[in-house]
């Protein structure tokens, strides 16, 4: 992986390594790490949204080492932005446009939705919902949010997505 211009490099378990064992006077470094490494995976610059979501789809071992940067970024640096800057990958820009009302979502339909990412070899796992979800969106298609879909069905993930099979028979 480069760092800054191509100016360092870093192998991907230093930055596992810096993320797990730095202290808290490290925390602007361990933040540039990460979102250094997050940019390199997704080809983006991350937004806090993107960079929790490509967190949760490193496996298991790595993503308990890799800081949440939620909770980091406002102690390390003012704003999100100021990270994306300090880690020389720019920043985000977003246009204050209005997508109209969000539609309300019926049961069927979230169900429904279930039942395509199930049957498409979805895992039945949130985190992997979530990526799915995002991969919809990218492709401009409207879907309903893992949060919509809870609040909708009002039951465990785990009955969601037991229901969504039953449905399937």
């Amino acid at each position: 992986m480069v760092w800054l211009n191509g100016d360092y490099a870093f192998e991907w378990s230093f930055v596992m390594l810096e993320a797990r064992i730095g202290g808290a006077e490290d925390l602007p470094v361990r933040v540039v790490l990460a979102l250094v490494a997050c940019r390199d995976s997704i080809g983006q610059v991350p937004t806090a949204k993107k960079y929790e979501r490509w967190r949760y789809t490193l496996p298991l071992d790595e993503r308990q080492r890799m800081p949440s940067l939620t909770a980091i970024v406002p102690i390390a640096y003012q704003t999100w932005n100021d990270a994306r800057e300090a880690a020389g990958i720019g920043s985000v820009e977003f246009p204050r446009i209005s997508h109209g009302p969000t539609p309300r979502w019926t049961t069927e339909q979230c169900v429904a939705l279930l039942r395509e990412w199930l049957a498409g070899g979805g895992s039945g796992t949130i985190a992997g919902f979530i990526v799915w979800v995002d991969g919809q969106r990218d492709a401009g298609r409207n879907v309903p949010s893992v949060s919509t879909i809870r609040l909708r069905l009002r039951m465990p993930w785990s009955d969601i997505v037991a229901t969504a099979k039953g449905v399937m028979r």
